[in-house]
């Protein structure tokens, strides 16, 4: 979505508005639904590491370091 609302500079507030609505008006509920999942798994991976912080691509999970919230 950025990439969209700034894909030329924004000459004024309005004008940004205007684009940010636009790109609004373009996602799906099948976007939604996507992102909802991936915040979902990506949470799942967090609890299931102890908080661990970690990489997700979409084929792999790589552990950064371990963060302790004691």
């Amino acid at each position: 979505m950025k990439d969209r609302v700034f894909a030329t500079p924004v000459n004024d507030i309005p004008e940004l508005r205007t684009r940010i609505r636009d790109v609004i008006a373009t996602i799906t509920a099948e976007m939604l639904v996507r992102t909802l999942q991936e915040t979902e798994c990506r949470l799942d991976i967090v609890h299931a590491t102890n908080g661990t912080r970690v990489e997700v691509y979409s084929s792999s999970v790589r552990i950064i370091k371990s963060m302790s919230f004691s």
